[in-house]
C-alpha cells in the first residue's frame, strides 16, 4: 500500500482498495449513486467469484466488495473496467462529491433537477482539489435530511436555494 492509502482519512477506491482483517477491501462509487440492473449484476457477479460474496453499502451510497485478494484484485479492475465503474487512473478522491436522494431526477416533488445539479458540481469539481472525504449534499425538496457529515447543503428555500 501507498502512504496516501495508510493516511488517516483517505477513501478507498478500485485502484487503491484498503487492506482489512478478511483480505481488500474495494469501493465502488457510481456516478450520481445510480447503477443499471446490468451493473448491479455484474457488481454482484464480481463480490461473488473475487471476494466474500457480499456487497456492503456505505453511508454515502457507495458500495464496497470485501475479502478481495491480492490475486483477484486484477480482475475486479477488468470486471469494473467493464461495466464503466472503474475510477479514472489519477482520481485520489473524492470519487464521487455529491450525496442525493434515491429518487434525483425523478421525484415529482424535488423544487429542481438534483440530479443535473450535482452532475454540474461533479464536472467542475474535477478542476479543484479537495479532500478525499469531502462531499456536498444536493436536496431538491426534502427528500433526504440534513446530513450531519455533509461539507456543504444545497437545499431548496422560498423562491430560492440555500446553500451551508
Amino acid at each position: 500500500m501507498s502512504a496516501l492509502s495508510m493516511r488517516r482519512g483517505w477513501c478507498p477506491g478500485a485502484r487503491r482498495p484498503m487492506e482489512t482483517g478478511d483480505g481488500l477491501l474495494v469501493r465502488v462509487h457510481p456516478p450520481g449513486g445510480v447503477l443499471s440492473a446490468a451493473q448491479a449484476c455484474s457488481l454482484a457477479d464480481a463480490a461473488e467469484v473475487c471476494g466474500n460474496g457480499l456487497l456492503d453499502v456505505t453511508a454515502r451510497g457507495n458500495l464496497q466488495i470485501r475479502g478481495v485478494s491480492e490475486t483477484t484484485h486484477p480482475a475486479v479492475l477488468e470486471r469494473l473496467s467493464a461495466i464503466g465503474l472503474l475510477e479514472d487512473e489519477a482520481a485520489e478522491g473524492p470519487y464521487r462529491l455529491t450525496l442525493t436522494s434515491p429518487l434525483a431526477g425523478i421525484d415529482p416533488g424535488a423544487r429542481f433537477d438534483t440530479a443535473a445539479l450535482a452532475e454540474a458540481i461533479e464536472r467542475a469539481a474535477k478542476h479543484i482539489s479537495l479532500p478525499a472525504k469531502f462531499y456536498i449534499a444536493v436536496d431538491g425538496g426534502g427528500a433526504i435530511r440534513l446530513e450531519p457529515g455533509a461539507d456543504i447543503w444545497i437545499a431548496p428555500a422560498g423562491d430560492g436555494v440555500a446553500v451551508g
